[in-house]
Parts: C-alpha cells; sequence; structure tokens
C-alpha cells in the first residue's frame, strides 16, 4: 500500500498567505501536487499546521483526503512528516512539499520502486544535495525516527534520515530520464520563484 504525504505546514510570510492555498494558473499548489500523485496513491494526506485553515482546505481537496493537524506545537516539516505518517497504514509514504508544483509522477513511481528493501530512497544532487522532501520512506521506520526526532527536539529533516539504517540514495541524473530539467524539484519560496514557475507552466502547456 503507497501513500502521499503533502506538507503544507503554515504561513509563508514572503508571500502573504498559506503556500498550499497559493493560485498557480488559477489552481491551488495544494492541487497541482495533489493531481500528480492521486493516480497511484491509495492514501492521501495532508499535514497541515493549524486548525484554523482546515477548512480553506476542505473546501477544495475531495472527501477522501485526509487533513491531519500537527502533533507537536513547533512548526517544522519534522513535525509534518510525523504527524503524516501517524495517520497512514501504507507501507510507504511519498513525502513532498506543498509548494513543488511540478512534481513528476514518473519519477515518484520510480522512488517507491527504488525504495522497496530501503528504509528510504531520497533524491541527490551531484553536490551531495539531497531531497528529503521528495522522496519516499519507508512508514514504519520513518514514523519512529521522526517521532524520536520531534521528542529530542531535532527540527531538521535530517535528524529523521540519519535514523535511518538503510537509506538508498537516488541520483538526480538518473531521474533526468522521467525529467530532463528535473522541474519536479521546483518549489516556491518567493515571488520570483512564482514568476518563474509561470513561465515553466507556460512553456508546459504549449
Amino acid at each position: 500500500m503507497r501513500a502521499t504525504v503533502i506538507l503544507s505546514g503554515g504561513q509563508s510570510k514572503r508571500m502573504g498567505l498559506d503556500k498550499g492555498l497559493l493560485p498557480l494558473n488559477n489552481k491551488p499548489l495544494i492541487l497541482h501536487v495533489f493531481d500528480a500523485v492521486k493516480n497511484f496513491s491509495d492514501e492521501i494526506i495532508i499535514s497541515l499546521s493549524r486548525n484554523s485553515i482546515i477548512s480553506k482546505y476542505a473546501e477544495i481537496l475531495p472527501n477522501n483526503v485526509h487533513i491531519v493537524i500537527d502533533s507537536f506545537p513547533i512548526q517544522s516539516p519534522v513535525v509534518g512528516i510525523y504527524s503524516g505518517l501517524s495517520k497512514t497504514s501504507a507501507d510507504y509514504a511519498f513525502i513532498v512539499s506543498c509548494d513543488m508544483p511540478f512534481v513528476n509522477s514518473n519519477i515518484v513511481k520510480f522512488l517507491f520502486d527504488e525504495a522497496i528493501g530501503f528504509d528510504a530512497a531520497i533524491p541527490k544532487w551531484p553536490n551531495g544535495l539531497i531531497e528529503p522532501l521528495h522522496a519516499v520512506y519507508k512508514v514504519e521506520t520513518a514514523l519512529i525516527a521522526a517521532k524520536e526526532a520531534c521528542e529530542y527536539n531535532e527540527m531538521r529533516n535530517t535528524d529523521i534520515i540519519k535514523r535511518l539504517k538503510k537509506v538508498n540514495y537516488i541520483s538526480t541524473n538518473k531521474l533526468k530520464e522521467f525529467d530532463y530539467e528535473l522541474h519536479t524539484f521546483f518549489n516556491i519560496n518567493t515571488l520570483d520563484d512564482f514568476k518563474n514557475a509561470v513561465e515553466i507552466l507556460k512553456r508546459k502547456v504549449k
């Protein structure tokens, strides 16, 4: 069983609103991600940081999407990962941020396959940087690692990964077979990023 956990933790001060609700081509970012994973995810979980925004997400998401609120009072992707994984019965889960509108479904399916027999399958760039928020995790072991990281107040994404014994790092060069420009990893943090996303989307729909 495969799940997807989409992290939509909170308001972006630079963008002025919750990024998951930011419209790109008249479609909230969260729905761009949802549409990329819905056909191969047995469960989709949206992890939010606070109760006050549940209704806004519930209005735009299908009824079968499970919305959860962070289990710890600290706003961090680590908390979101723990909160999301704790609500799934899947064996493996794709963890992704809501601000990545060009998630490539073929890459995600490949990562699911590459995660079998490992605690995680994580993309890795030639310079050594990794993509922990665009990766597939074995739920059982990642949940334990995330809970322990939260309890020790260790809030970096690598604080989960360092607790996993067997990680399959996948070269981003390999993933170019599915997405040559690797737009799947493009995320929106600033207004300039948003403008670039608009241009990328224009090229993709031509």
